[in-house]
């Protein structure tokens, strides 16, 4: 399990504010498809 701390540091991004611990299992693009315990990420674009 990460949290949304750890995966922002292993990605280079600052200046972010992360409050409390929010813990995920995995990550998903498809919104449809959201789960509890998946960190979603929405990509810029029309077909993925």
């Amino acid at each position: 399990m990460m949290t949304l701390h750890d995966a922002l540091r292993a990605l280079s991004v600052h200046g972010a504010r992360v409050v409390g611990a929010a813990r995920f299992e995995r990550v998903g693009t498809d919104s449809r498809a959201v789960v509890p315990g998946q960190l979603f990420v929405a990509l810029r674009g029309e077909h993925f």
